[in-house]
C-alpha cells in the first residue's frame, strides 16, 4: 500500500531517492492553451477557484469546471488574489479594480465608482465584514461595507508602501510584509520588523502562509523564516531548508513543507526532515509555483508547465509492507513501527513515530 497526496492528472517524474516519486498533473478548464494562473483559494465546501492573467476566475465544482468572464478592460485585465468571505462571496484584485461575485451578479469596484484608491489590486484577505488590500506600489486598504481606509507609510505606521503580500490569522491578526519589512496589525496595535537587520541583508518577504497551528511562515529572497505564534518569536530556517530565493510555501498539518523555488523546481520536505528536489528545469515539474493550497489531503499548485495549472502527487514506497509510506513511517525497515502502531511505554522505542510519546519512554 501507498501513502498518496491525490491531486489533479498525468505526466510522471522522479528523482535519486529510490522511496519517493513525484506525479505531475495537469487540470486544464476547457483549453490546452493557457495564461498564467496566479493564485488558488477553496471554499468550505471543496470548490476550486484559480485566477488567471485573461480576466478569468475558474471555479471547479464537482468535478467541473466554470468559468466566469469578469468583463474587464483588454489591457488591464489580469486576475490576482482571490478571498471568499464568510457568506461564501468570491472577492478578486485585479489590474481594474476589486471584483465581487455573489449569486453568480458580478462587480466591479473601482477608483471611478467607490472610495477605493487605486484600481489595482494585487491581493485580497478577508476576516468576517472586512476586506484587507494590497496595492502594488500604494500600501494597504480596509475594506468596511462601503467605506475605505488607505494606510500608507506617510499616514500610518507602514514601513514601506511596496506591499508584497498580506495573509489574516483566525484571530484577525494581519501580517504584511513589504520588501525586507514585516508588520503584524492586531486590531490597533502595529508592530514591524526589518528582516534584514533581524536575519541577513536582503531578506525579502516573497509569499507568507498561515499553518493549521496559526504560526505564519516566510518564503524569502533568502530562504525560510518562521514565526511563532504562541511565543511571539521568530525562527531563522534558512539552513535548515537551504538558502533560496522562495516564493511559495505551504506547510502541511502531517508536518510537509513544500517550497517553491523562483524559475527552478519544487522543493519538499517530508514530516522527518528528508528533502527532495524536482528540477523545474530538466523535468516536467514547475519552475515557477505562485501558490499552493492544501485541502482533504490534496495539494494543488498553481505554477507552469510551459503555462498551466498543475497539481503534484507524491508516491511513496512501503518497504516493509505494514501500509504506510516512507513519507509519514519512521522505520520502513520494521512493520510493528508505523504511525498506526501502539505505543509502549518507557522501552525506549518509538512505535507509532510521534515524538510527542516517545518522549515518555525516556522519563
Amino acid at each position: 500500500m501507498k501513502n498518496r497526496l491525490p491531486i489533479l492528472f498525468l505526466m510522471i517524474m522522479s528523482t535519486s531517492a529510490m522511496s519517493q516519486t513525484m506525479t505531475a498533473h495537469l487540470d486544464i478548464p476547457g483549453s490546452s492553451t493557457w495564461p498564467f494562473l496566479w493564485d488558488i483559494e477553496q471554499d468550505t465546501e471543496g470548490n476550486l477557484y484559480v485566477s488567471s492573467e485573461i480576466g478569468q476566475l475558474h471555479k471547479k465544482s464537482n468535478g467541473q469546471w466554470e468559468t466566469f468572464n469578469l468583463n474587464l478592460p483588454a489591457f488591464d485585465n489580469d486576475v490576482r488574489g482571490i478571498a471568499i468571505d464568510d457568506n461564501g462571496v468570491i472577492w478578486a484584485g485585479t489590474e481594474s479594480g476589486l471584483v465581487s461575485i455573489e449569486n453568480g451578479t458580478i462587480s466591479l469596484f473601482n477608483s471611478a465608482n467607490s472610495d477605493l484608491p487605486f484600481d489595482y489590486v494585487r491581493g485580497v484577505q478577508a476576516y468576517g465584514d472586512k476586506l484587507w488590500l494590497q496595492l502594488p506600489s500604494n500600501g494597504l486598504v480596509l475594506k468596511e461595507g462601503e467605506n475605505y481606509t488607505h494606510y500608507l507609510s506617510t499616514n500610518s505606521e507602514l514601513p514601506s508602501d511596496d506591499v508584497s503580500d498580506i495573509k489574516v490569522t483566525e484571530d484577525g491578526t494581519l501580517f504584511v510584509s513589504a520588501i525586507d519589512k514585516l508588520t503584524i496589525i492586531n486590531g490597533s496595535e502595529w508592530t514591524s520588523y526589518n528582516f534584514s537587520t533581524l536575519f541577513e541583508f536582503g531578506t525579502r518577504v516573497n509569499e507568507m502562509f498561515v499553518d493549521h497551528n496559526q504560526d505564519v511562515w516566510f518564503a524569502t529572497k533568502k530562504g525560510v523564516i518562521k514565526y511563532h505564534k504562541a511565543t511571539d518569536s521568530f525562527e531563522d530556517l534558512r539552513v535548515t531548508y537551504g538558502p533560496n530565493n522562495y516564493t511559495a510555501i505551504n506547510y502541511t498539518p502531517r508536518r510537509e513543507l513544500w517550497l517553491g523555488e523562483l524559475f527552478e523546481g519544487v522543493h519538499y520536505f517530508d514530516p522527518f526532515g528528508n528533502g527532495y528536489y524536482y528540477d523545474g528545469n530538466t523535468t516536467p515539474a514547475p519552475s515557477q509555483v505562485f501558490d499552493f493550497i492544501y485541502y482533504q489531503d490534496t495539494l494543488r499548485v498553481v505554477g507552469n508547465i510551459g503555462t498551466t495549472v498543475t497539481g503534484l502527487t507524491l508516491e511513496f514506497e512501503d518497504l516493509d509492507g505494514d501500509g504506510f509510506g516512507s513519507n509519514l513511517d519512521c522505520n520502513e525497515m520494521d512493520p510493528a513501527i508505523n504511525p498506526g502502531a501502539m505505543e509502549v511505554p518507557y522501552n525506549g522505542v518509538d512505535e507509532d513515530c510521534n515524538p510527542n510519546t516517545y518522549d515518555d519512554d525516556l522519563d
